[in-house]
């Protein structure tokens, strides 16, 4: 598979994950295939997806005091 090809790919991969769990798996599995070549396309994409997507959800989250998966009241 090229480079080009495998790029893509994990583009697509990113741009298909809707939950920041599937997101985190795409971009760490893709990161290691995607290592011994100038990947920095790839790296760029995933931080402006995790910041635009997932960040501001994450970070209501926590100020609602419901981070990682806690319920409300546990966080107290």
């Amino acid at each position: 598979m090229s480079f080009q090809t495998s790029l893509t790919g994990a583009l697509g991969e990113i741009d298909r994950s809707s939950v920041i769990v599937a997101f985190s798996t795409v971009v760490v599995t893709r990161d290691k295939k995607l290592r011994n070549v100038d990947h920095s396309v790839f790296q760029q994409k995933a931080a402006v997806e995790l910041q635009s997507r997932f960040l501001p959800s994450f970070e209501e989250s926590i100020r609602a005091k419901r981070s990682w998966g806690m319920p409300r009241h546990a966080a107290r």
